[in-house]
């Protein structure tokens, strides 16, 4: 196809313009590695509208859809200095057009960085927007901030917003607080979504909600960031709601409930975030437990729990509360407030999840406990337990493993051999045994090739002490892209392993080891493996596919592949080339002696 006709053929502009879009902005705190990257597929769409006409339209209209600074909304004006934050001189008429044949292109907004733009500059925008809103056909909102400026910001609340993110400043009183909820209320009659994050409450000032969130029965989504106390009222009412997918709560105190349930409660949710202490997000699940839900996230303290046996019985009470039908994927991260000696480990955990058969991903984040391994013959046990499993994730702290002879040595313990030496207040000398072994490569292999569909594989250390014979090492061939642990025992000779990880997970996507290995930093163990298997992979497949491997696995790599099919489709293999001609090289499969059958995998000597 002649370069003069890529950008007009709709289907490269399509998959192209959907490959630089930024997407969605985001209720929360930005990621700022996020916002880096949504500037710079901005200035590339700033560019690519100056191509030609054909391709200007829709890219002006997939740079403007989305504004994550408001600021930046303004740089139309010629007028408006970008410094000073305010106009300089007369918007004129010309002015005023030009802008608003971009604003009406504007679909999202957040309001970051709002406070530095000057009083004045307000006033001026509201002189012009006398018969309609200043972004006509916004629909989503984020963070819209209820302080002493929120009258100001009533030019930007058009009635055609479904989404709206809501922030009530620390320092706000009650009247303002009153006075910015009344300049939004009209909207939340409207809303599909919304975002409520009180700055004012904290654990020990437990104040009346302004925003009567659990009576919005008609919204999709809600998240309350801040701690709301719940009582019995606001607890049936969101259970009530016909139409909520989404929940997000963070609770600080539940109420204790009492009656039967009349109606089966959240009868469309399939997402629920929980916060709170395990008695709380306990008490909460007894009430309404979701019998749809899909995805569950439970961020969950031990505060209030006498100890690791009530805690571990209070997460797998939790958990038997969701419906094994329907459960998708399930995070769980459990911290301690106090200095009790408070642990979870992954073993009653995943037995518990084994009765969930039909899950996807598996998160389990342990922090603020100490540091412990996930035994040998734990993982091994559920080898196949998950058929459709494509993440499975264990985490532990402190991530800094180089640190475990320090703990030892200081008498914190550690999990990772000898004696685990625990002091806490009441027992300053209490051992106990020795941990079961970490898990081996085999036991990885194993439970990798029993699940082909998992893409991310993670666990707090591996046991690296056997080196593997690389001729029994099975070329396993595994989809696998992401796998991590914390570190490894100096000593432990790195290339056996690296040709060993090589053979069973060719297709690791290594774009990290790139920047994490720094000038001048000594990086540990684990990320120099990683850095000599990211110069294995490298001297096979090249060096940028190895960095960023285009086998449709992201929707990066997906779209710059289905780009790059429909300008160059693919052609008829023609036989007798000689090598070195540009084909690429063969694969490692196509060396083999008739390959690996896929299902002898566990059969041969080394798993």
């Amino acid at each position: 196809m002649p370069p003069s006709d890529v950008l007009l053929n709709p289907q490269i502009r399509a998959v192209l313009l959907k490959h630089l879009s930024p997407g969605t902005i985001p209720y929360g705190d930005p990621d700022q590695d996020g916002v880096a990257l949504r500037h710079e597929n901005q200035k590339t769409l700033a560019r690519l509208a100056q191509v030609c006409r054909a391709i200007s339209e829709p890219s002006l209209a997939v740079l403007w859809r989305s504004i994550d600074d408001f600021r930046f909304l303004l740089r139309p004006f010629k007028s408006y200095n970008i410094h000073s934050f305010m106009f300089t001189d007369v918007v004129t008429e010309d002015e005023w057009s030009r802008f608003c044949d971009y604003a009406r292109r504007v679909r999202e907004l957040r309001l970051s960085n709002v406070r530095k733009v000057h009083a004045s500059t307000w006033t001026v925008l509201t002189r012009w927007c006398i018969r309609e809103p200043l972004l006509p056909h916004l629909e989503r909102l984020v963070d819209f901030e209820v302080s002493a400026m929120s009258a100001c910001y009533a030019i930007l609340l058009s009635p055609t917003i479904r989404h709206f993110g809501l922030r009530i400043d620390s320092d706000a009183n009650d009247t303002i607080v009153c006075m910015g909820i009344q300049i939004a209320q009209p909207l939340f009659s409207q809303l599909e979504s919304l975002f409520v994050y009180d700055k004012r409450y904290n654990y020990n000032n437990r104040k009346k909600e302004d925003v009567r969130f659990w009576e919005m029965s008609h919204l999709r989504e809600l998240r309350v960031q801040h701690e709301v106390a719940l009582n019995q009222k606001m607890v049936d009412a969101l259970a009530a709601s016909p139409h909520l997918h989404s929940l997000y709560i963070n609770i600080m105190d539940m109420e204790s409930m009492n009656g039967a349930k009349e109606a089966v409660p959240f009868p469309e949710l399939r997402k629920l975030e929980l916060v709170g202490t395990l008695g709380n997000i306990n008490s909460f699940l007894e009430a309404a437990a979701p019998p749809c839900v899909e995805e569950v996230s439970l961020h969950a303290s031990a505060e209030g729990d006498s100890g690791a046996k009530d805690a571990t019985a209070l997460l797998r009470t939790i958990l038997s509360r969701l419906a094994p039908s329907t459960l998708r994927s399930i995070r769980v991260e459990c911290t301690k407030r106090t200095h009790q000696d408070v642990r979870i480990g992954p073993e009653a955990t995943l037995e518990q999840l084994a009765t969930f058969p039909d899950l996807t991903s598996i998160v389990l984040t342990f922090a603020d406990t100490l540091p412990f391994a996930v035994a040998d013959d734990c993982l091994s046990s559920y080898s196949g337990t998950w058929p459709q499993l494509t993440a499975f994730e264990i985490h532990a702290t402190p991530k800094d493993v180089s640190r475990r002879d320090d703990y030892a040595r200081r008498g914190r313990g550690y999990g990772y051999g000898g004696f685990h030496v625990i002091s806490s207040p009441d027992n300053h000398d209490r051992r106990e045994p020795e941990p079961e072994p970490a898990p081996t490569i085999a036991t990885v292999a194993a439970f990798a090739s029993a699940h082909p569909l998992l893409k991310r594989f993670v666990l707090p250390t591996f046991d690296l002490t056997a080196v593997p014979d690389i001729a029994s090492v099975p070329h396993l061939n595994h989809g696998l892209r992401t796998l991590k642990f914390v570190g490894l025992a100096n000593g432990v000779p790195l290339l056996p392993f690296v040709l060993t990880f090589d053979l069973l997970f060719p297709r690791l996507d290594l774009a990290t080891v790139e920047t994490g290995l720094k000038p001048g930093s000594s990086p540990d163990r684990a990320q120099q493996l990683l850095a000599m298997l990211l110069t294995v992979q490298a001297g096979r497949v090249g060096a940028y596919r190895a960095l960023r491997p285009d086998d449709g696995s992201d929707g990066a790599a997906s779209s710059h592949g289905e780009m790059i099919k429909l300008i160059r489709p693919e052609q008829p293999k023609e036989k007798g080339r000689a090598i070195g001609d540009g084909r690429r090289s063969p694969s490692r499969d196509s060396l083999s002696p008739g390959g690996t059958p896929y299902g002898e995998v566990i059969n041969r000597p080394y798993i």
